[in-house]
């Protein structure tokens, strides 16, 4: 997929620096591995039509038979079909949740992904290192600046949309699991946080992920707050992003390893086809693309993609209630077992 976010990366990187105070980064030399339970918050579901009515009501269901036509060869799937593989998918009281319970399953991924793991720790450990660095919040600063120099006291710098930013360089704080991201087999295994900072932004999201390419291991996907990638239980994968405060909203995808380059992806995803897009675009505001998607710019354009007032919040709301919960593994289980990773 296109890194249709790394324009707006830039000026997102320097937009806003937080002094956290916390020298000491967890799950470093002489911190003790802690267990941490996944989040036991709930994805509500409600319904669409009730925040709308009349001809908005109208223009929301005409919004939805567009999407419906794309989701056709994505009904209940499980391997083999069309979508991610939904084995692991359980529904209860309306809400949908995927629970990787197969203790094979997980020791053999375990081990094909030993480097992916490996990554993580090593990605931790530099990002830590490069932000633990002296500051002065009394001195001016641009864009792009990452540290301000001159005082004797040291703290990590919370700059821009990282993912060791989200999980607070704790750890303690990563989730993992393996999604079979394209129904064919074979497992990717995706990063994610058990605990968000900021209320629920970015629960239940990935925010790092790799697959086997040819036996190797490569990450396919490297994001942050600014690029949360979650599963639907329509089968479809989402992407929520920003890259300006005119452009941003989510993207509906579907993954094909087959196309994956053997190459780590810096930032942004590999892979990833988008289906459609629902969001704020430039001077039309709010769109609604459906694919295949080349040019969002021109797409965004055509006046019949462009939402009426109303339209967009409830579609928004139809598309945010199928939203999956994800009962993580614990990245911190897996280092009891590795704790040479943390030598």
């Amino acid at each position: 997929m296109k890194n249709k976010l790394i324009s707006g990366f830039g000026i997102l990187l320097g937009a806003a620096v937080f002094a956290t105070g916390c020298g000491d980064t967890s799950l470093g030399e002489g911190i003790e591995i802690e267990d941490i339970a996944p989040s036991e918050d709930s994805v509500e579901q409600e319904a669409v039509t009730e925040s709308v009515s009349g001809e908005a009501a109208a223009e929301v269901e005409s919004s939805s038979e567009k999407s419906a036509g794309a989701e056709s060869s994505f009904a209940e799937g499980a391997k083999g079909e069309a979508g991610y593989d939904r084995s692991f998918l359980k529904e209860k009281g309306g809400v949908y949740t995927y629970s990787l319970t197969d203790p094979e399953l997980i020791a053999k991924y375990d081990e094909l992904y030993a480097d992916a793991f490996v990554s993580v720790v090593k990605s931790y450990k530099e990002v830590a290192e490069f932000k633990d660095q002296s500051y002065d919040d009394t001195q001016s600063a641009v864009v792009g600046d990452l540290l301000y120099k001159g005082t004797e006291e040291n703290s990590v710098m919370n700059t821009g949309s990282y993912y060791e930013m989200d999980y607070g360089f704790d750890l303690n704080n990563v989730g993992y699991t393996y999604v079979d991201l394209d129904s064919d087999g074979t497992y990717e295994i995706i990063f994610g946080v058990l605990k968000p900072k900021y209320d629920d932004w970015g629960v239940d999201c990935f925010e790092r992920a790799f697959a086997l390419v040819d036996g190797k291991v490569v990450k396919f996907c490297e994001g942050g707050s600014r690029d949360l990638h979650w599963l639907g239980n329509d089968g479809y994968i989402y992407e929520t992003g920003s890259c300006g405060a005119a452009n941003w909203g989510t993207w509906r995808l579907h993954f094909n390893s087959s196309a994956l380059p053997k190459e780590d992806m810096d930032w942004g995803s590999n892979g990833f086809t988008d289906d459609e897009f629902l969001g704020m675009w430039g001077e039309p505001g709010s769109v609604h693309i459906v694919g295949p998607i080349e040019d969002l710019d021109k797409a965004a354009a055509i006046p019949e993609n462009q939402l009426a007032e109303g339209e967009w919040e409830a579609l928004n709301e139809e598309w945010e209630s199928r939203r999956v919960k994800i009962e993580w593994l614990t990245l911190s289980d897996y280092l009891k077992e590795h704790k040479e990773l943390l030598g």
